[in-house]
């Protein structure tokens, strides 16, 4: 069983153990609120290209390093009709994708990562910034040091709220 909680929540956090759940990840909330600035290109030889909850889903399962919370999960976002979906290709190869809503909620940004630190993640969010004229962005994930720095390293500022997700085993 999983559920979340607001941190700071304390006396929800104290009820939610004393019936068996333990905190397992935290939850950050970050914002951009002028993303024209993440102004990247793809390095040479990687291209971007729209493509479809499936391939990016596959891609996920291939690289597997990460956590997905549920609201940034593909079962989640499959349901909205708008979704758009972004391959990031060397070659025929996927190497990064994105799934980001028209209203600049960022669901999942995952590079293989073999193929970090090259701008490939930033060029990525910069394409879908200029295709849909996006005037913010919003983005959630839990625990990750790697994608912590990155987005403070593009400007987003971490919003006042997190959340711990807790589980219970059944």
């Amino acid at each position: 069983m999983l559920l979340e909680v607001i941190a700071g929540n304390e006396r929800a956090i104290r009820f939610y153990r004393k019936k068996g759940y333990e905190k397992v990840y935290d939850l950050f909330y970050y914002s951009h609120n002028n993303p024209s600035g993440i102004n990247t290109d793809l390095p040479s030889g990687f291209t971007v290209k729209r493509t479809d909850i499936d391939a990016l889903r596959k891609f996920s399962h291939e690289i597997r390093s990460v956590h997905i919370n549920w609201q940034n999960d593909f079962d989640y976002t499959s349901h909205f009709d708008e979704q758009i979906y972004y391959g990031v290709f060397k070659d025929a190869n996927m190497v990064g994708g994105l799934s980001i809503h028209p209203a600049g909620k960022v669901n999942f940004l995952l590079v293989d990562p073999s193929f970090r630190n090259k701008g490939i993640g930033s060029g990525l969010i910069s394409h879908a910034v200029r295709e849909l004229d996006l005037k913010k962005l919003a983005i959630s994930f839990p625990d990750n040091a790697s994608l912590t720095g990155f987005v403070k390293r593009l400007g987003f500022m971490k919003n006042s709220i997190t959340q711990y997700e807790m589980y219970m085993p059944i």
